[in-house]
């Protein structure tokens, strides 16, 4: 087999990807590969080009990086109509795809799984000509991810992400969007703060917030909370705590359904941008929809869907 490696090499430790290099170029060493190449991502948009450029001429793609390097190579691979099969390595901050579908994370395991590697075909999320393999979503805390800067993430992690959404969340607490969501066989109109559709049950680091999202069920899970009730800073606090204990789908300013599509309109006309994947992707009015078993990613051989 003849494999592509698409490395962004600012996302993870450098030990990390030490390791990873170290591990792939390993592998042509073994009876299951005969040719192993490098290529290095050099700013935004490198990593789809590179995969609609070359991804055709190899049996399997490697990306290693975050959501955003993923978020790439998927684009990359649909738009060009490719087939080949993608591993991925989470080198990001996050990783919220990686994590909630149990993905190997150790060296030696993802070795493994690439010397016999196993398609499993899973769906993805499409909107304004652009696909997203984990979450589309708009509104409070959503713009984290890019508004964050890629030193903070190098040296605080996670924390980053923290620190930035804490500078502005008390602001936005008074400014709910005015929003109307329709899914196949429901319709919501009014204030919110958020609205997000899931691939994955782990977004934002919250490693279950969509508790009955699997990525190949033909659904996208359709969340928003909505800004109601006389006291926005408590009820977003005791909104926050159900979620880290996994009991918030009772919460009363919880919205949460399952469908293959959703239209999402900002009534007052506000503009509300989108995040694909970690990444700032067109702006409100949009509609949202599942286009299933459509993308080849690689698992273990042994490989069960939690």
């Amino acid at each position: 087999m003849r494999l592509l490696a698409i490395i962004n090499p600012a996302a993870g430790r450098e030990n990390f990807q030490r390791e990873i290099y170290t591990m792939l170029s390993s592998l042509k060493d073994t009876a299951a590969y005969s040719e192993i190449d490098f290529r290095y991502t050099q700013g935004l948009g490198h990593a789809s080009t590179l995969t609609q450029e070359e991804g055709g001429n190899y049996d399997i793609i490697v990306a290693v990086g975050g959501d955003g390097t993923v978020h790439e190579v998927v684009n990359g691979l649909m738009q060009a109509g490719h087939n080949t099969p993608v591993s991925i390595v989470a080198a990001g901050t996050v990783n919220d795809f990686a994590s909630a579908i149990n993905l190997p994370v150790n060296t030696e395991d993802i070795r493994q799984m690439l010397l016999t590697p196993r398609t499993f075909m899973i769906d993805l999320g499409f909107s304004g000509g652009n696909y997203f393999f984990n979450v589309c979503a708009g509104g409070m805390l959503t713009d984290v991810a890019y508004r964050t800067t890629r030193t903070s993430k190098t040296v605080l992690g996670r924390l980053a992400y923290i620190l930035n959404a804490a500078t502005d969340l008390p602001a936005r607490l008074f400014r709910p969007l005015n929003l109307s969501i329709e899914t196949d066989n429901d319709k919501i109109t009014g204030p919110m703060y958020l609205f997000m559709a899931a691939n994955t049950r782990s977004v934002g680091g919250f490693r279950k917030i969509a508790p009955a999202s699997v990525p190949n069920d033909g659904l996208l899970d359709i969340i928003a909370i909505r800004a109601e009730g006389p006291a926005p800073i408590s009820s977003m606090a005791s909104l926050l705590v159900k979620t880290i204990n996994c009991s918030h789908v009772e919460h009363r300013n919880f919205y949460y359904k399952q469908s293959t599509k959703a239209t999402v309109i900002e009534l007052d006309n506000k503009e509300t941008l989108l995040d694909m994947d970690g990444e700032q992707k067109g702006a409100l009015p949009v509609t949202i929809e599942v286009v299933p078993a459509v993308f080849p990613l690689v698992v273990p051989q042994d490989y069960q869907l939690n």
